[in-house]
C-alpha cells in the first residue's frame, strides 16, 4: 500500500520567477508570454520581509494565527520557473542563510514547491536543483490525462506533445525526487472531461 504524503501545512508564499514557458499549450490562458524574469534583488528584499515581519499577513491574535507558526511553502511558479533554475538556486540559498543567520523559527520548517510541465528534467541545471533541494522539495508535474488528449494540448513550440518527454524522465523523477511521482496536476476543459476516465 502506498503511504499517503504527510500533509505540511503552513504559510504558502508565490514567487513568479518567470513570465515565458517553453510550451505552447492549446488551453493556456497565459496569452502574452514575456522573456522577463524575476529581479533577484526583489525576490531578496521579499525574503527579508517575511522573515524580518513577525506577522507578514496581519493574522496574530485572530483564529489563523497557526499558519505563521507551523511553517513556510515557498511555491514558485512561472510560465514554468524550472527554465530558470539558477533564480530558484539563489532565492534558496538566500531564503536559508537568512533565516539560519536570524534563528528563524522556519529555519528549519520550510518546503520549496514547483510546478512543472516535465519537459526540462533533461537540463543538467534542472538536476542539479532537484539533487541540492530534494530533502525540502515538492514537486508536481502536470500530466493532463491519457496520451491522447494530454498531447492534443500540452505541445511544445513546434506542436508536439509532451507526454513522450515527461515518461522519458520520470524514471529519473523517479529515483531523484520519489514524492514527486506520487501525484500529478491537471488541467480540465470542456474536451478533456471525457477522457477523465481514461
Amino acid at each position: 500500500m502506498i503511504e499517503p504524503n504527510k500533509l505540511f501545512k503552513g504559510l504558502t508564499v508565490t514567487i513568479n520567477t518567470n513570465e515565458d514557458c517553453n510550451l505552447r499549450c492549446a488551453y493556456c490562458y497565459e496569452i502574452n508570454k514575456k522573456h522577463k524574469v524575476i529581479n533577484l534583488e526583489d525576490a531578496y528584499k521579499f525574503i527579508d520581509y517575511i522573515l524580518e515581519d513577525q506577522d507578514p499577513i496581519g493574522v496574530k491574535g485572530t483564529k489563523d494565527e497557526w499558519i505563521l507558526k507551523d511553517g513556510l511553502i515557498l511555491d514558485f511558479i512561472g510560465g514554468d520557473s524550472l527554465m530558470h533554475p539558477e533564480i530558484i538556486d539563489k532565492v534558496l540559498s538566500y531564503f536559508e542563510y537568512k533565516a539560519m543567520s536570524i534563528s528563524h523559527r522556519w529555519s528549519t520548517s520550510w518546503r520549496a514547491s514547483i510546478s512543472t510541465n516535465g519537459t526540462l528534467f533533461g537540463n543538467q541545471e534542472v538536476q542539479n536543483l532537484i539533487d541540492k533541494w530534494s530533502h525540502n522539495l515538492s514537486l508536481s508535474v502536470s500530466i493532463d490525462g491519457c496520451k491522447a488528449i494530454h498531447d492534443k494540448y500540452r505541445v511544445d513550440n513546434s506542436g508536439k506533445g509532451t507526454m513522450d518527454t515527461i515518461r522519458q524522465w520520470w524514471p529519473w523523477l523517479k529515483e531523484h525526487a520519489p514524492d514527486a511521482v506520487t501525484h500529478t496536476k491537471a488541467t480540465c476543459s470542456k474536451e478533456s472531461i471525457p477522457y477523465l476516465f481514461e
